[in-house]
């Protein structure tokens, strides 16, 4: 059952919001919106960047499953061409990375979780 249920039920009566629901609202998760991991939130930005909604949530998923469990550093200091492997594009790969680099370097601890992920 999708999370969104009323609020769809409200926006359906907007013809073009109809579309969108109905070509894409099985698709949307709170999940998609709601990450505590600021640095991987901020990728997860970048990477819908100026691609189609369809192919932004295939691309997100993947980048969950390559980063799943990895430092920043280990981030960092993955090769690019897995990166991209997975369809994000070397410029995207490059913002990526400096994501990271910036919450690695800027000793920041905002969630206490995320400590083995910073390392």
């Amino acid at each position: 059952m999708n999370e969104f249920k009323d609020a769809f039920e409200h926006l359906k009566k907007d013809k073009v919001m109809l579309s969108l629901i109905e070509k894409v609202g099985e698709e949307i998760r709170i999940d998609d919106r709601k990450e505590k991991d600021l640095a991987f939130a901020i990728s997860l930005l970048i990477i819908e960047q100026q691609v189609s909604f369809k192919a932004a949530i295939t691309i997100k998923k993947r980048f969950r499953e390559v980063v799943n469990n990895k430092s920043y550093k280990s981030i960092i200091t993955m090769d690019d061409d897995e990166m991209k492997s997975i369809g994000i594009s070397y410029r995207k790969v490059e913002y990526i990375k400096n994501v990271y680099s910036y919450f690695l370097k800027s000793n920041f601890n905002f969630f206490e979780e995320n400590e083995k992920r910073v390392e």
